[in-house]
C-alpha cells in the first residue's frame, strides 16, 4: 500500500479550519500560554501531562500536552509532535470530550498525509487505532473499519512483532470484526474474530480470562451468521469462567446464551439464562448497561410467555437504571420498543404510542453528528432495522387505539408512519453519489414501499374518503426515479429561485474538480494540498450560493406528488392507458389508470412468472437458432401468458385503449411489451411469424421511469438552436462494427435537408459535448456496450474503423454532466437501454443518463440490435415524425411497416422489437423541416 493512500477521507475543511485556529490560539496567540510552554522542555511537559492524566487532573494534563506539542513542533521532532497529539486526544477521551479527541486525531492524520516521511509503523498504527475507536463512537462505521484495517496493515509491516505489537494487533482485529458485523458483513466479521482469537490464545492461553472475554464478544456477532457455532463458543467461555471463578464473565455468557435461546424462540430457556446472568451481575459491581441488558432480555422473555406482571417488573427496573445511568442511546430505544409492546398487551395503546415515538427519537439521536456520517451509514441510519420496528409498532398502536371505527383515521395515521419512514430514505438517497450507496439502500427501500402498498390496500374501503388504491399507487410511484426527478426539478429551480445558469455551471465545475481529484490514487506530489484547496473552493462557493439564493435551497429536492386528477389530465385521454408496476419481494403490484378509472392487480411473484420472463429475455435478445420452430412454440405460449397476466386485466375496463404507457420495474425493463402476443389462437400449433398477433399491431407503446417523470417531461421546454438531426455514425458503409446502409442515409438526408451528418470519421468527446446540446434530435448510430455491474461505464463508441489506432468512447457518467436542449435523442447503438435496475432509480443505462442530462425523450435499444434492420425502422420512424405523428405512434407504424414487408425469416422480434421509446410522447415541432 502506498504511503499516501493509508488514511481515510478525514479532511473536512471547516473542521480542520477550526482545529488549526484552536491550535494557533493554544500554542502561539495566547502570550501567557506561550510563555509557560517555553519554560518547560517538551519531554518534561509530556511526562507531566502523563502524570496529570494518571491523577485525573485533566485540565493540567491538557495544558502540558499542548506545551509538549508546541515544543516538539518548534524542535522539528515529528515523532514527538505526533505522540503529543495522540496524548492530547487520549486526555480529551478520558474527560468524555470525544469531539475534541477526534479533532486531535484528525490533525495527526492530516500531518501524516502531508508528510509521509513522518510515518512510523507503530505510531501511525496507534493513531489510526485511536481514530477508529473515536469514529465508531461517532457512528461513522465505514471510516472506523477503514482505520482498523489500515492500522493492522501498518502493525504487520514490522518484520518481528513484539508481545505489545501482537496485543495491539489482537485489539485491531477485534475492532474490525465488530465494525464488519455492524455493517452486516458477518462472514468478514467472523474471519477477523477468528484471527483475534488466535492471537489471544498465543499471548495468554486458551484458559485465560482474555480468551473468555473474546469468545463472549465473538459469540454476539455470530448470532445471525451461525447460531450453532455461537452456542459452542459460549460453552467454552462458560467453562473458562467457571474454572476461574470469573463471576462477571459467567454473567456475560448466560446473557448471551439467553439471546441465542430467544433467537430459537425457546423463551423458557432464555428466561432461565437471563435470570442467571442477572444474578451473577448483582453479586458484583458491573456497568449499568450489563444490568439493563439482562433485565431487558428477562422482561422480553416474560412478555413472549405472556407473563405480563413479571415482564413489567423486569422492564420497569431496566428503565429505571437506563434513566438514571449512562447507557447507549440506541439500547434505550430498543428497551422502549419492548415497553411499548408490553403496554399494547396491557391494553394501553396511547402510552405505547408515546413509547414507540420516544424510541424513534433515541434512534435518531444515537448518531452524535449526522452531518459527518458517510453515505452508506446514512442509509443504515435511515433504514435501521430497529427504527423500522418502531415504525411498524406505531402502526399497531394506532390500530389498537382505533380498532373498528369506520369514521376514524387510525389506518391513515398508521400509513403516515410508513410514509415518514421512507421519506427519510428518500432524503438519504438524494445525497448518494456512488452505486454502492444505492445498492446499500435499495435492500431496505423496496421492503418499506411494498409494506406501505399492502397496508394502504388494507385500508381501502374501511375509511371514509380514503381511496386505498390511489394511495398505494402514490407509494409505488414514490419508489421510482427519485434522483432523476430531483435533478429534473433543479432544471426548473433557476426560474423559481432566481439563480443564473452561469452560477449552476460554476458549481458543477467545482464539484467535478473535487470528484476527479478524489478518484486519483493520491501518490502525486502535492495531491493532498490540491484536494484540500478544491474542497475549500467548493465549500466557500456553496456558502455564498446558499446565502445569495435561499429560494433555490429551500426548494431543492422538494418534489411533492401531483394529484391523480392532474396526472390523468396531463398524461391520459385519447385512448391512453397507463400501467405502472411495482416489483416487490412477495408480490408484483400493477396499477392501471385511464382518464376516469383506476384498477390494481396483485400478482404473486412466483417462480413460474420469473422463469417465463427469463426465457423471454433470452428469446428476444438472441439471434434465431436452427430450432426456431420449437422456440416459437414456447415463445407463443409464454409470451401470451405474460401478456394475459400483466396487461390483459386492465384492457377489460378500458376497451377503447389504443396506446399503452408502461412504467416497468425490475425484470420488466428488459421486456418489449409490443412483441408479446396479445391473444392466443387455438389452432393446435402456433401460426407463422406474420400471423402472430404481436401487440404492436394494435397498440403503440411509450415507456417511462415514473408517471411523475412523464408528466414533468411533457412540460419541459427545449430551446434548441438547430432544427433537424445531428447524425453521428463513425462506422460507415464498410466499417467493422456497424454500418449505415447508403440508401437509408440518403433517405434521411432527403427527410431532413438541414441536418448534419458525421459519418465514417472519428468524433471526439469534446466535439460531441459541444454539438449535441444545440441540436433538436441527436442520433447515435454506432457501437454501444452496457455494463450491468458498473452502469456508469456503459459507453458509445466514437472512433471509426478507418482509424483503428484511435479508440474513444462516450461514457454514461460523462453524459450525465451534459445539459441537453434536445427534444429527442435516438440511441441506435447496442444495449443502450440495458444496465442495472435499482429501486428508486429505474434502469441505470445510457438512455437513462440522457434523460438525466435534460432530454425529455430517448429511443434506446434492449439488446445487440441488427444495424441494417434498425436503420430501416429508424428511417420510417423519422418519416412519421415529419408527418406530425406522436413519437410512440411513429415508432409503432415503423415497426408494423417492417413486419408487413420483411421476409418471414426476419420477422423474429430480435430484428425489430429492440427499439423502444422512453419518455415524452409529444410530436416533434416541425419548424422548417
Amino acid at each position: 500500500m502506498k504511503s499516501s493512500q493509508m488514511i481515510p477521507s478525514f479532511s473536512i475543511l471547516p473542521v480542520l479550519g477550526r482545529m488549526f485556529l484552536l491550535f494557533l490560539f493554544t500554542s502561539t496567540l495566547n502570550p501567557l500560554v506561550a510563555q509557560k510552554q517555553a519554560q518547560t522542555p517538551p519531554k518534561a511537559a509530556f511526562d507531566r501531562a502523563v502524570s496529570a492524566l494518571e491523577e485525573k487532573n485533566y485540565e493540567s494534563a491538557l495544558f502540558y500536552a499542548h506545551s509538549a506539542k508546541a515544543g516538539y513542533f518548534e524542535e522539528n521532532d515529528h515523532q514527538g509532535y505526533l505522540k503529543a497529539i495522540k496524548l492530547s486526544s487520549k486526555i480529551h477521551r478520558k474527560n468524555n470530550n470525544l469531539g475534541e479527541a477526534r479533532k486531535e486525531i484528525e490533525t495527526a492524520i492530516l500531518w501524516i498525509n502531508e508528510h509521509p516521511e513522518w510515518q512510523d509503523f507503530n505510531l501511525t498504527s496507534d493513531i489510526l487505532q485511536s481514530g477508529a475507536y473515536l469514529l465508531s463512537q461517532s457512528g461513522r462505521i465505514v471510516e472506523a473499519l477503514d482505520n482498523y484495517e489500515k492500522a493492522a496493515q501498518f502493525r504487520l509491516r514490522n518484520e518481528k512483532l513484539s508481545a505489545d505489537d501482537q496485543e495491539k494487533l489482537r485489539q485491531l482485529y477485534l475492532g474490525a470484526g465488530i465494525q464488519y458485523s455492524r455493517l452486516g458483513q458477518h462472514q468478514r466479521a467472523d474471519e477477523r474474530m477468528q484471527e483475534s482469537y488466535a492471537l489471544t490464545v498465543g499471548l495468554y492461553g486458551e484458559g485465560s480470562s482474555e480468551a473468555a472475554h473474546l469468545l463472549c464478544t465473538w459469540s454476539i456477532y455470530l448470532l445471525e451468521l451461525n447460531p450453532q457455532k455461537a452456542d459452542s463458543i459460549l460453552r467454552v467461555a462458560w467453562e473458562i469462567g467457571s474454572h476461574q471463578g470469573d463471576v462477571f464473565r459467567m454473567g456475560v455468557v448466560r446473557v448471551n446464551q439467553g439471546d441465542l435461546a430467544a433467537e430459537r424462540k425457546d423463551f423458557e430457556q432464555s428466561r432461565e439464562f437471563y435470570q442467571q446472568g442477572l444474578d451473577y451481575f448483582e453479586r458484583i459491581s458491573v456497568d449499568p448497561d450489563k444490568l439493563v441488558s439482562a433485565l431487558h432480555g428477562l422482561g422480553e422473555a416474560n412478555l413472549q410467555l405472556k407473563e405480563f406482571d413479571r415482564a413489567g417488573e423486569a422492564l420497569g427496573r431496566a428503565w429505571k437504571i437506563a434513566s438514571e445511568k449512562d447507557i447507549p442511546i440506541r439500547d434505550k430505544g430498543m428497551l422502549l420498543i419492548s415497553i411499548g409492546d408490553l403496554l399494547i398487551a396491557r391494553h394501553n395503546p396511547k402510552a405505547a404510542l408515546a413509547a414507540f415515538h420516544q424510541a424513534q427519537t433515541c434512534f435518531a439521536d444515537s448518531f452524535t453528528n449526522p452531518s459527518l456520517i458517510s453515505m452508506p451509514e446514512m442509509a443504515q441510519l435511515s433504514a435501521d432495522p430497529w427504527n423500522l420496528v418502531a415504525l411498524e409498532r406505531k402502526a399497531v398502536a394506532f390500530e389498537a387505539i382505533y380498532p373498528s371505527d369506520s369514521n376514524s383515521s387510525w389506518l391513515a395515521q398508521a400509513l403516515r408512519c410508513y410514509y415518514l419512514g421512507f421519506e427519510v430514505v428518500d432524503h438519504a438517497r438524494q445525497s448518494f453519489t456512488t452505486l454502492q450507496s444505492h445498492d446499500f439502500l435499495a435492500r431496505f427501500s423496496r421492503e418499506i414501499y411494498e409494506r406501505a402498498i399492502a397496508l394502504s390496500l388494507k385500508a381501502d374501503g374501511k375509511i371514509s374518503r380514503l381511496d386505498g388504491v390511489a394511495l398505494a399507487f402514490q407509494f409505488a410511484e414514490k419508489s421510482k426515479a427519485r434522483t432523476l426527478l430531483s435533478k429534473m426539478e433543479e432544471q426548473f429551480l433557476p426560474e423559481e429561485g432566481g439563480i443564473p445558469d452561469s452560477i449552476l455551471w460554476a458549481g458543477a465545475i467545482l464539484e467535478e474538480n473535487v470528484r476527479q481529484l478524489e478518484l486519483l490514487s493520491g501518490d502525486q506530489p502535492g495531491y493532498w494540498g490540491q484536494l484540500r484547496e478544491a474542497r475549500y473552493k467548493l465549500e466557500t462557493f456553496r456558502g455564498t450560493w446558499e446565502e445569495n439564493f435561499p429560494a433555490y435551497f429551500e426548494n431543492r429536492g422538494k418534489l411533492p406528488f401531483t394529484g391523480l386528477p392532474d396526472l390523468r389530465q396531463s398524461l391520459l385521454g385519447g385512448g391512453k392507458l397507463l400501467i405502472e408496476y411495482f416489483w416487490g419481494d412477495s408480490s408484483i403490484y400493477a396499477f392501471g389508470l385511464t382518464e376516469r378509472e383506476m384498477k390494481i392487480v396483485s400478482i404473486p411473484n412466483s417462480i413460474l412468472l420469473n422463469l417465463d420472463l427469463d426465457f423471454l429475455r433470452k428469446f428476444f435478445s438472441n439471434l434465431p437458432e436452427a430450432n426456431i420452430h420449437a422456440e416459437k412454440t414456447e415463445f407463443y405460449e409464454k409470451g401470451s401468458r405474460i401478456w394475459n397476466t400483466l396487461v390483459e386485466p386492465f384492457l377489460s375496463f378500458s376497451p377503447q385503449t389504443q396506446s399503452l404507457v408502461i412504467i416497468p420495474d425490475d425484470k420488466l425493463w428488459n421486456i418489449p411489451f409490443g412483441a408479446l402476443p396479445e391473444s392466443i389462437i387455438n389452432s393446435g400449433s402456433p401460426p407463422s411469424w406474420r400471423e402472430i398477433p404481436f401487440s404492436i399491431r394494435k397498440y403503440s407503446f411509450q415507456y417511462g421511469v415514473s408517471a411523475l417523470f412523464l408528466q414533468k417531461s411533457k412540460k419541459m421546454v427545449t430551446p434548441f438552436s438547430k432544427e433537424g438531426v445531428l447524425w453521428i455514425s463513425p462506422e460507415f458503409e464498410e466499417g467493422r462494427r456497424i454500418s449505415l446502409p447508403k440508401n437509408e442515409l440518403e433517405e434521411i438526408q432527403r427527410i431532413f435537408p438541414q441536418s448534419q451528418f458525421l459519418c465514417g470519421t472519428f468524433v471526439s468527446r469534446d466535439t460531441i459535448a459541444k454539438l449535441i446540446p444545440a441540436w433538436q434530435i441527436p442520433v447515435f448510430f454506432t457501437h454501444g456496450e452496457a455494463s450491468n455491474l458498473q452502469p456508469g461505464n456503459s459507453c458509445i463508441s466514437l472512433n471509426s474503423a478507418r482509424d483503428p489506432g484511435r479508440e474513444e468512447c462516450l461514457y454514461a457518467y460523462e453524459i450525465g454532466t451534459f445539459r441537453l436542449n434536445s427534444e429527442l435523442v435516438v440511441l441506435c447503438a447496442c444495449q443502450s437501454g440495458l444496465g442495472k435496475s435499482l429501486p428508486g432509480e429505474g434502469l441505470i443505462s445510457l438512455g437513462h443518463e440522457f434523460l438525466n442530462a435534460g432530454c425529455p425523450a430517448v429511443v434506446t435499444t434492449l439488446w445487440k440490435v441488427n444495424a441494417t434492420k434498425s436503420a430501416r425502422i429508424i428511417t420510417e420512424f423519422f418519416r412519421g415524425l415529419q408527418e406530425g405523428k406522436a413519437k410512440s405512434n411513429a415508432l409503432q407504424e415503423a415497426k408494423i411497416t417492417y413486419i408487413e414487408n420483411a421476409p418471414e425469416i426476419q420477422l423474429h422480434p430480435f430484428f425489430w422489437a429492440g427499439l423502444v421509446l422512453v419518455g415524452n410522447d409529444a410530436a416533434i415541432s416541425m419548424g422548417n423541416w
